[in-house]
């Protein structure tokens, strides 16, 4: 989400623009300036967010940990308990 600042044309406020990325294990996000020049001062925070993603209407998005079920760990049936 970007907005313009009042009486400045030349930047825009970034505020928690995502950052595409290869691995989508967390969001990424952005906040800071781009100027019309295309230049961009920001500083990128990774992190689940999903407070954030809730409020912004955006829970349903690939890339938090908690959208995949934590794996159960395997167990076999052919072991006698120990006694």
């Amino acid at each position: 989400m970007s907005f313009s600042i009042p009486f400045c044309k030349r930047a825009r406020i970034r505020f928690a623009d995502r950052v595409e990325t290869v691995d989508p294990t967390y969001r990424i996000v952005d906040f800071g300036l781009e100027y019309t020049d295309g230049t961009i001062d920001s500083v990128a925070v990774g992190g689940n967010f999903h407070h954030l993603a809730e409020w912004t209407g955006n829970a349903g998005d690939e890339g938090t940990s908690s959208d995949t079920p934590a794996s159960e760990p395997e167990v076999s049936s052919d072991t006698a308990p120990a006694s």
